[in-house]
């Protein structure tokens, strides 16, 4: 009976082990589920962070070209103005002109 008893324990302890080690397949399979996972994540934020970083440079770029365009449209208003002035004294001084320089007016 001790033998039959000593197989019965064998047995069970068979079975135990069968189901520990389905047990641990499954969760080394999750695990490397999540280390695939964990992988593709890191991937994908290096991805972002370089699209971030070229998304930062364009802004500075762009940042750069408008302060450009003030810059530009400022010089415009004054020179435009300078024109403005100078024709506003050519127009002033050309019929006064037109009576000391003979053929001036014309």
């Amino acid at each position: 009976m001790e033998m039959t008893a000593m197989q019965q324990a064998l047995a069970k302890a068979d079975d135990f082990a069968a189901k520990v080690v389905k047990h641990l397949g499954r969760k080394s399979g999750e695990v490397l589920h999540l280390r695939q996972l964990l992988d593709q994540s890191s991937k994908r934020l290096a991805q972002l962070q370089s699209a971030l970083d070229a998304l930062r440079q364009d802004r500075h770029r762009l940042a750069n070209e408008a302060m450009r365009v003030m810059k530009l449209e400022s010089a415009l208003k004054q020179v435009t103005a300078e024109r403005d002035r100078l024709k506003a004294e050519r127009d002033g001084v050309l019929p006064g002109l037109a009576e000391w320089v003979p053929g001036a007016g014309m």
